[in-house]
């Protein structure tokens, strides 16, 4: 990719778009079948009930750390780039909202993991209402770019 191609794509590239989209679905699905199975009621489950809330929540495990690997690599050459050019206020502040929602998100599902027994309906709460809007905001924060390529 080339400086102009980079800096008209804001640090983005097609790949960088892909697994970002798939990762953020998939993390999303995974989400949803952990939630819909709840723990409570895993010995009244069926068997393929309680084996796909096992694998939703392996799943959704092993996803958060490739998404980490993702923000690693495309996210900070975004965000770098475009910090710098505040001119334009709707990006700035929608990515700002967008970061901030996803540290949210990342935060109550760091809290979920470690965080004492006391804070876990609070931070399940937290998590799972951001985590069932984060994408919707990531689209809105994306939307005029990807309307303008079309």
């Amino acid at each position: 990719m080339t400086v102009q191609q980079f800096k008209r794509n804001a640090g983005w590239d097609r790949l960088g778009l892909v697994w970002l989209a798939a990762l953020t679905i998939a993390l999303w699905a995974t989400g949803v079948a952990m939630h819909t199975y709840t723990r409570e009621s895993a010995m009244d489950l069926p068997l393929w009930q309680e084996n796909l809330q096992r694998w939703a929540t392996v799943s959704h495990g092993a996803l958060t750390w490739l998404f980490c690997i993702m923000v690693g690599r495309w996210i900070w050459p975004h965000a770098t780039q475009i910090w710098r050019s505040r001119a334009q206020w709707w990006k700035w502040v929608s990515g700002m909202a967008t970061a901030s929602v996803g540290a949210m998100l990342s935060l109550a599902g760091l809290g979920l993991l470690y965080g004492p027994a006391a804070w876990h309906e609070t931070l399940a709460t937290t998590h799972w209402w951001v985590g069932l809007l984060w994408p919707m905001i990531c689209g809105l924060h994306a939307w005029r770019r990807i309307y303008k390529r079309r």
